[in-house]
């Protein structure tokens, strides 16, 4: 039982059961100019489906992640790992709508994050540890320790700035660098257009190991495809007694998730840098939407509206190892109508 919840606490959320680093704490912005509270990090509520289009109360899925055995000691693992690497599934939602105080306005007002289980006939079903079979998902014993003891990896990741347009996720993993396992915190940047409801998702790792031995760290930075499906392969690595039997397993990505490669400026990493102050989340945004404005390229997504058969197009081309196709045009949030101010 104990090299079971092991391994799959490992391929759980980000993918890690590692501490937590230190100096990288942060929080919520004051209210923008007109009033909308910056944006928040929540739990996506059991019972939430997460398929290709976003659930109800959600404008767009981010990023589900599949993780799979794909390299290293596979041959050293317990018989019900494969099954396990495939059981819980990683899902970020994000949530932009028109703001209260001005309904010409769009804002990004949550970010959602939660560990599904496919089902089938159902699709991926977001659940937790105290009410996975009221919301019609059944567990053993060993997959509801894990899935309890995965929840407290979960949120280890946090926001560590946020605006009302704006919010910086983080997480931390293990990345497969060489024949080594690093410890990476894993950055997703949240960039909304206010006038459209337009989202744009912005993804890069920082690498503590090889910080720690002086190289450089920050690792390059990539726009996600909306609605990615990220076939999230794990490298194993089995530590032995006496250099022989298998007593424990490490597990991490062979990569980050993928995405057009965008420009980490100097405005940008200096904004990101802190010290024991929180970091700025005005000043993240600002640097954030210069260094984009600098590689002159535009990818988007919009909210897809119930009816907009353009838009389940696109989704659809989402898949495991694979990005969904990316989309200029779309519509803007369920019952709305975007209009430039």
């Amino acid at each position: 039982m104990g090299s079971g919840i092991s391994v799959t606490i490992a391929l759980l959320g980000t993918f890690l059961s590692a501490a937590w680093p230190a100096g990288l704490d942060g929080g919520e912005g004051p209210p923008s100019g007109d009033g909308s509270p910056p944006a928040r990090k929540v739990a996506i509520a059991p019972g939430t489906v997460v398929n290709d289009r976003a659930p109800r109360t959600w404008s767009h899925v981010v990023l589900k992640a599949l993780p799979r055995m794909a390299s290293g000691d596979l041959d050293t693992l317990p018989s019900s790992a494969a099954r396990t690497a495939a059981l819980f599934r990683t899902a970020i939602l994000a949530d932009v709508g028109p703001s209260a105080s001005d309904p010409e306005r769009f804002v990004l007002r949550r970010i959602g994050v939660g560990l599904c289980v496919p089902q089938p006939g159902r699709g991926d079903v977001v659940v937790d540890s105290e009410s996975a079979e009221d919301v019609g998902v059944s567990l053993g014993m060993i997959e509801g320790a894990v899935l309890k003891s995965a929840e407290a990896e979960v949120n280890r990741g946090r926001l560590v700035a946020s605006t009302s347009t704006f919010a910086l996720y983080r997480g931390p993993a293990l990345l497969q660098v060489g024949e080594d396992h690093h410890k990476v915190v894993v950055s997703y940047a949240f960039l909304a257009d206010g006038r459209t409801g337009a989202l744009r998702v912005l993804s890069w790792g920082d690498d503590l190991d090889a910080r720690k031995a002086g190289g450089a760290s920050t690792l390059p930075m990539v726009e996600l495809a909306p609605g990615l499906a990220f076939d999230c392969r794990l490298n194993v690595k089995a530590e032995r007694l006496l250099g022989a039997v298998p007593v424990s397993w490490s597990f991490a990505m062979e990569s980050l998730p993928p995405g057009e490669p965008r420009p980490m400026t100097d405005e940008l990493a200096q904004a990101l840098a802190k010290g024991k102050a929180p970091l700025d989340g005005e000043r993240v945004e600002d640097a954030l939407r210069r260094s984009l404005a600098v590689s002159g390229r535009q990818t988007m997504s919009r909210p897809p509206s119930a009816g907009s058969a353009a838009a389940r197009g696109a989704a659809s081309g989402s898949g495991p190892g694979r990005s969904a196709r990316i989309s200029t045009g779309g519509s803007a949030p369920r019952g709305t109508t975007p209009r430039a101010r």
